[in-house]
């Protein structure tokens, strides 16, 4: 189940995701494997890693569009509010392309069992700033991009085994 949520004001467009998802695989190899920047990047369309600071800053960019039409988003990125007793973490990315706003992604989850497998709440706010953030379009691949990586993260971690 997903609910989106879409909130505009002239300063900036937020756009909210949640998912609830059922993944055949223990909870804290879920919890383990969604701390990889290189694996959740790989889960995002048109998103790959960059660079590496340490176990919690890395470097990504993403490329999202529709057509011939695409842009791209460079940013910093952090794990934050970690937490492997409740299997509770938090991401963020922060960053922009050339000529296009500041955006910033916030993605948290929490990891519970559920069986033999696990249950996944994701929840996702993506907040673009300035102007071009009032266009339908880019709410609409924005929406479109976080569709499609919560369905790769169920994919890529029901085709891992420990």
């Amino acid at each position: 189940m997903a609910i989106n949520q879409l909130r505009r004001s002239q300063a900036a467009t937020v756009l909210t995701r949640r998912a609830l998802l059922r993944v055949d695989r223990d909870a804290d190899s879920v919890f383990h494997e969604l701390h990889d920047p290189a694996a959740l990047l790989g889960c995002v369309p048109g998103g790959r890693l960059t660079r590496v600071f340490d176990d919690h800053r890395f470097e990504a960019c993403v490329m999202a569009g529709v057509g011939p039409f695409r842009i791209t988003y460079a940013g910093t990125g952090h794990i934050e509010d970690s937490d492997p007793g409740s299997r509770a973490a938090s991401l963020t990315i922060t960053g922009a392309g050339a000529g296009l706003p500041p955006t910033r992604v916030r993605m948290s989850m929490v990891i519970s069992p559920d069986g033999p497998g696990a249950e996944l709440r994701m929840s996702f706010r993506v907040t673009l700033m300035g102007k071009l953030a009032s266009r339908g379009l880019v709410d609409l691949v924005v929406a479109d991009v976080l569709d499609r990586t919560v369905r790769r993260i169920k994919v890529h971690l029901e085709a891992r085994t420990y």
